[in-house]
């Protein structure tokens, strides 16, 4: 009895581009996008209340809001 299978096919990791678009899907904390919303019109931050945890920043605000969430 044959082993299966009985032929290898390797035409998928010829080549580096091909290996990377059939590997495996990795995710880490670098892949997130950390969303600031900036308005001119308000003179404090405020709460988003369809996106709980995001702030809509002021100008002067939101430049310390961006240091603190850079990795």
């Amino acid at each position: 009895m044959a082993a299966f299978p009985t032929t290898r096919l390797r035409r998928l990791r010829q080549s580096q581009g091909l290996r990377s678009l059939i590997s495996e899907t990795e995710l880490s904390i670098n892949h997130f996008v950390y969303p600031l919303f900036i308005s001119e019109e308000i003179k404090k931050p405020m709460a988003i209340s369809s996106m709980p945890g995001i702030m809509q920043w002021t100008l002067n605000s939101v430049g310390k809001e961006a240091i603190v969430c850079l990795p």
